[in-house]
């Protein structure tokens, strides 16, 4: 009888409220045709992070964006087409595309940046996605967290809200803004420059879980797209059992890529602090059913600028050969070729253990 006395007066409350605060969400699109690329992922990350950080795009970045129908500052502009200056004639809702002169930081303080995967096991679970996950710390300067849900158990946010684009797009479909994807990207800008009135404030009240208040739309060309990062040797056994991964590392060699079986429910995680009770580094705690994080590294498919040229360092013996004596040396030739394409690097002497074996070409030893 209590148990019912209690849930009148819960609902005579609810009927009561008339105004309930949701979470605001900034809508980002990215558009461009290398959606499953790790290196696609990762560049669009890098673009988001920096509006969010900074409030425009990293130098260098081919990226275009918009917010509020103006263009988001940074990046390298050059090979992109000139705004278009007048709307269409069929389209009164449009407004005509400018530039920011400066755009203020949505969120200068971010420290953390945790993304969360419906769990579709060929989606970003790779060993490219894994590495370019792993230098994610040393590159943003932030702790960057990956949570990867069981397949097909719950949805996010950006299922509705990529239902809504897919809306915009189909109510496009008879503009004339020119072929091309960038075109459309550049139509949505100037056609929907935010979420719906109506659609914002049926989310502060008793509806809806989050209230979307800006839309930022983005074109990622495939020549803005830096494969470099991605680039690894090989992958790790047992990847498809992980579903929690954190960046280590200040820098892109001292990298770690953290991952455990579940993601983290521990109470530092789910308040978004630090101290997770789960990393290698935490003794606190006492016992849990949860296995602590390991720790793997994923080596890049392409070495270090020191490793690939380290000019006047290639000596492994350095110790050995200060003690050679004159007149106890082999000496070397270096062919010119090699030469040619070490200019002023210096050589050192070989040790030789076995007899050394004459190869067909150019006679040498």
């Amino acid at each position: 009888r209590h148990s019912n006395k209690a849930l009148v007066q819960l609902t005579w409350r609810k009927r009561q409220v008339d105004r309930v605060i949701r979470p605001e969400n900034v809508v980002i699109y990215c558009f461009g045709k290398a959606k499953g690329s790790a290196a696609y992922n990762q560049e669009a990350t890098a673009n988001i992070i920096s509006i969010i950080k900074s409030g425009q795009l990293p130098d260098g970045s081919k990226c275009e964006a918009f917010l509020d129908g103006k263009r988001i500052p940074g990046g390298d502009r050059s090979g992109h087409p000139p705004l278009p200056r007048e709307k269409l004639p069929d389209c009164e809702k449009m407004i005509v595309l400018t530039d920011y002169e400066s755009l203020e930081p949505l969120y200068p303080q971010l420290t953390r940046w945790r993304r969360s995967r419906d769990g579709c096991a060929a989606q970003y679970q790779g060993k490219s996605a894994f590495r370019g996950f792993q230098t994610m710390t040393a590159r943003h300067g932030i702790v960057c967290e990956d949570r990867r849900k069981v397949t097909m158990h719950g949805k996010d946010i950006a299922d509705g809200d990529g239902s809504a684009v897919g809306g915009m797009v189909k109510k496009c479909f008879y503009d004339n803004y020119r072929k091309g994807t960038w075109n459309l990207v550049r139509h949505l800008a100037a056609k929907y420059t935010a979420p719906k009135v109506e659609c914002h404030t049926r989310y502060i009240g008793e509806r809806g879980l989050y209230a979307s208040t800006k839309y930022i739309y983005m074109y990622l060309p495939e020549d803005g797209i830096n494969n470099k990062i991605v680039s690894v040797d090989e992958g790790y056994n047992g990847s498809s059992k992980d579903h929690y991964y954190r960046s280590i590392g200040v820098t892109e060699e001292a990298s770690r890529l953290s991952r455990r079986t579940r993601a983290c429910g521990c109470q530092p995680c789910l308040k978004l602090e630090d101290d997770c009770t789960l990393t290698l580094d935490n003794t606190a705690l006492a016992a849990g059913t949860t296995p602590r994080a390991t720790t793997v590294k994923l080596y890049s498919a392409r070495p270090t600028l020191a490793a690939r040229h380290t000019r006047n360092a290639r000596n492994p013996r350095p110790d050995f050969c200060m003690g050679l004596k004159i007149g106890g040396n082999v000496i070397v030739r270096a062919s010119k070729k090699e030469r040619d394409l070490n200019l002023n690097e210096e050589y050192f002497v070989a040790k030789i253990e076995r007899k050394a074996k004459k190869l067909d070409e150019a006679g040498m030893y």
